[in-house]
């Protein structure tokens, strides 16, 4: 089960943003646990404590514990949502942060977080939506068979897939690289219409959360480990990923 945190000092903020998660989950039994909390301290300093109780150290880790999804509100007394955010970030790498705000002299502060998704108040539904239906989809975890047997492991950790002969490797967010049995087509198939993927290249598929440089000479990569990969994009693939990687970027506005 995912575990998502709201935050927000604000009463009617913080009611219209549990009426419209009720609605959502509603028919979604078992998908999340949503808490809320007032403050960013109190989410985090009963966070500690759940970890604790679990005997874990207070450094990132992946357990089934951890916080899959924030939404923070920017404005709130003590710590704001950016360095809530970050907070969160320091123990959970792989967390969706979601910032909400009714000012948005905040969004050059939320990109440098690198937030999925900028909210304004009062929240829109269906972008609210449509961002959980998105963050949701890239915690999903694939099983890969390798050479060692099945890994279990969440799309969201795929920098890229490229061909090893008539098989393909996995480069992860750590910059691991997984040979995997299946090949570029098998693997297009089994990423589905997730649309944080997009392949450049016959021979590469890239998750483009990853990209740093998008022209038509260069595809520029880089892994949470500082690791930067170069692709040569093929002209005719070129168009379509560069169109698909720029409605991504619009996600977060």
């Amino acid at each position: 089960m995912k575990r998502i945190v709201v935050c927000d000092d604000n009463t009617e903020s913080l009611k219209q943003l549990k009426s419209l998660l009720n609605e959502y989950f509603s028919d979604k039994k078992d998908i999340a646990e949503v808490l809320y909390y007032s403050s960013g301290e109190k989410m985090l300093d009963e966070d500690a404590l759940r970890r604790k109780n679990n005997n874990e150290e207070i450094t990132p880790v992946k357990n089934q514990e951890q916080i899959d999804i924030a939404i923070l509100d920017v404005e709130m007394k003590g710590l704001n949502g950016i360095q809530t955010g970050y907070e969160i970030l320091k123990r959970y790498p792989e967390a969706v942060i979601m910032i909400t705000t009714a000012f948005m002299r905040y969004l050059d502060d939320a990109m440098d977080l690198k937030v999925f998704r900028y909210l304004e108040k009062p929240v829109d539904k269906e972008r609210l939506f449509r961002a959980l239906d998105i963050s949701l989809k890239e915690k999903e975890v694939i099983d890969v068979p390798t050479e060692h047997g099945v890994i279990r492991f969440c799309k969201s950790e795929i920098v890229c897939i490229y061909s090893n002969l008539r098989k393909s490797t996995i480069l992860t967010d750590r910059g691991s690289r997984i040979k995997t049995e299946m090949n570029i087509k098998e693997w297009l198939k089994k990423i589905g219409e997730n649309n944080s993927f997009a392949s450049p290249h016959y021979s590469y598929i890239v998750n483009l959360k990853y990209v740093t440089e998008c022209t038509s000479k260069l595809i520029g990569l880089k892994c949470k480990n500082g690791e930067i990969i170069k692709i040569y994009p093929s002209k005719r693939k070129f168009s379509d990923f560069k169109t698909k990687f720029y409605e991504k970027m619009r996600e977060i506005i």
